[in-house]
């Protein structure tokens, strides 16, 4: 579920337009990574064996994020890690 108010799960409010470069950054190095991740099968091994980064793409993470962009981006790289 993509929270799409300007309030985090604790209820604090965020200015979007505030957070909104570090989600572009956020989802440029996402992309990056899974262009990476699907060239280098080294680079795939490192991310899902030794920093499990599968695992940390969860439900509650994804809740947090704001932008459907960058939540697109990091499904994708779960989906891709996980094959």
């Amino acid at each position: 579920m993509l929270l799409k108010d300007e309030c985090t799960h604790a209820n604090r409010t965020i200015e979007l337009k505030t957070i909104a470069p570090l989600n572009s950054l956020a989802e440029r190095a996402t992309k990056g990574l899974i262009t990476l991740v699907s060239e280098v099968s080294t680079a795939k091994r490192l991310c899902t064996h030794k920093l499990g980064f599968a695992k940390h793409i969860n439900v509650v993470f994804l809740q947090a994020i704001k932008s459907p962009d960058l939540h697109e981006a990091l499904l994708s790289l779960k989906a891709l890690l996980l094959r």
